[in-house]
């Protein structure tokens, strides 16, 4: 009798082979897509698994594109396969906003299959990196592109308009978590000027924490430094023209007190 090595339930027909064992339909729709199943222990799927249903329970679907689902509510995206309904089908590879490195949607493998007029059409892909991962989907195929003609009788091909929405719903997710993070700093900045009675020692260092968006606790070296890569690559005045090197000087003297 075949188990399940995730949640030990006994498996059917329907039993996919791991590096030790076997796992079920419903604990593999938690597994994220890169994962090689015929590679991965049960230690290792039990931790996906439990991180896949601890994102899934938050994620609920605002908007979508092929097989990329947007959640503007809870600053989160997913890629999946659709199921019956129209909803994902798998909830492994479910992201937050916060942990994103990188992000890029855009047009490729773009070809005309028009004969006697043209007719572009293109696949989508999309592009996540974080600390940990990087990884590549393809979330549609065969899209139309728009074909216009200018007063000359010039022919210009756009990418599909609703890879130009979606994207916009992207960005504009990105920058609500810049605004937030930005309002949550002069939140406790301001609160810095109201606990003026405690030790120096310690409002430096509540202060410092605050910058860093920590919890006031001890943390270790590593967790100070990555913490502060982090909010460098997505403030940094390089990257985001419009925030001044202002906060940037405050990031930097927040994580001088810390380290």
């Amino acid at each position: 009798m075949k188990i399940c090595s995730v949640c030990e339930k006994q498996l059917g027909l329907k039993a996919h082979k791991t590096c030790d064992g076997f796992i079920c339909d419903d604990c593999l729709k938690y597994i994220p897509y890169r994962v090689k199943l015929r590679e991965a222990d049960e230690k290792y799927l039990k931790k996906l698994c439990a991180q896949g249903k601890e994102r899934a329970a938050d994620f609920e679907t605002t908007a979508y594109l092929g097989d990329l689902y947007l959640d503007s509510v809870h600053g989160m995206f997913c890629y999946s396969p659709k199921g019956k309904n129209g909803t994902p089908l798998s909830l492994g590879d479910v992201y937050r906003i916060t942990e994103l490195k990188e992000i890029g949607l855009y047009a490729t493998n773009i070809r005309n299959i028009g004969s006697s007029k043209p007719k572009v059409i293109c696949d989508i892909k999309l592009t996540v990196a974080t600390d940990s991962i990087r990884q590549d989907y393809k979330i549609a195929g065969n899209k139309n592109c728009l074909i216009t003609k200018n007063g000359e009788g010039e022919l210009t091909c756009t990418e599909p308009a609703d890879v130009t929405m979606i994207r916009s719903m992207l960005n504009q997710m990105i920058d609500d978590l810049r605004t937030g993070m930005m309002k949550q700093l002069s939140d406790i900045m301001r609160m810095q000027e109201i606990a003026e009675n405690k030790p120096k020692y310690l409002k430096d260092k509540e202060w410092a924490l605050g910058v860093l968006f920590l919890a006031n606790r001890d943390y270790s070296e590593d967790e100070i430094k990555a913490q502060y890569r982090k909010l460098s690559r997505m403030f940094h005045p390089d990257v985001n023209p419009e925030i001044s090197g202002e906060y940037m000087e405050t990031l930097n003297k927040a994580y001088s007190i810390l380290r």
